[in-house]
């Protein structure tokens, strides 16, 4: 399913418990009498939440539920102490797999800087190794980055994929678009102070992450 069917899917689920978007007849999320132009901010909060909750959902589900991207001719900053930093593109989201040619096992998650393990990468006897590597996500404000902790020599990257931040023209599991869908209706209901209708969201939300770990 495509990141616009999603939208449609988010439009769809507001129409089954919303009579106003069908009728004009009021509904759970006005509590007036609804017009065309009182409809149109519904759309655009469909428009505006999408993206943020579908990259919540691209966040949290397990990366065998999505569809990576790789990324060909990857050229690390390297440093003389063994780690390095590797640019990445403006659609980064989540990590889903760095293999350094010298690593033994390849890395799938990238820790903040925040995480209790950073720290440990500032002292060379403590930090990351080739059998236990260690991949650090940072961001400067315009630019995104990996650090990795270490290499011995070859600064090499084997592999390096990447989940992109939620696009209408990208393809998602089925599963995946059925969270994102939710999650979506669910914030529109919030900004509305819907809370019943966000409740249910909510129960249905983890109803699906239920099935999906099984």
């Amino acid at each position: 399913m495509t990141g616009a069917d999603i939208r449609n899917l988010v439009i769809t689920k507001l129409e089954e418990r919303s009579a106003f978007l069908e009728n004009n007849t009021g509904g759970p999320i006005f509590t007036g009498g609804d017009n065309l132009g009182e409809l149109k901010p519904v759309y655009d909060y469909v428009d505006e939440q999408l993206p943020i909750a579908a990259n919540e959902v691209l966040l949290s589900v397990p990366i065998h539920k999505l569809f990576p991207t790789t990324l060909t001719s990857v050229t690390p900053t390297s440093n003389q102490d063994g780690t390095g930093v590797i640019e990445l593109p403006d659609d980064y989201l989540r990590l889903a797999l760095l293999q350094m040619k010298e690593w033994s096992v390849p890395v799938h998650i990238a820790i903040s800087a925040d995480h209790p393990l950073y720290k440990h990468q500032f002292n060379k006897y403590t930090r990351g190794h080739q059998n236990k590597p260690v991949v650090v996500y940072s961001n400067n404000g315009s630019k995104q980055y990996l650090e990795y902790y270490s290499v011995s020599n070859d600064h090499t990257v084997k592999t390096l994929s990447y989940i992109k931040k939620f696009s209408p023209n990208d393809n998602y599991h089925d599963t995946v678009a059925e969270l994102i869908a939710l999650n979506c209706a669910k914030k529109v209901y919030e900004v509305f102070g819907n809370t019943e209708q966000v409740s249910l969201m909510t129960s249905e939300i983890q109803n699906v992450q239920n099935v999906m770990l099984l």
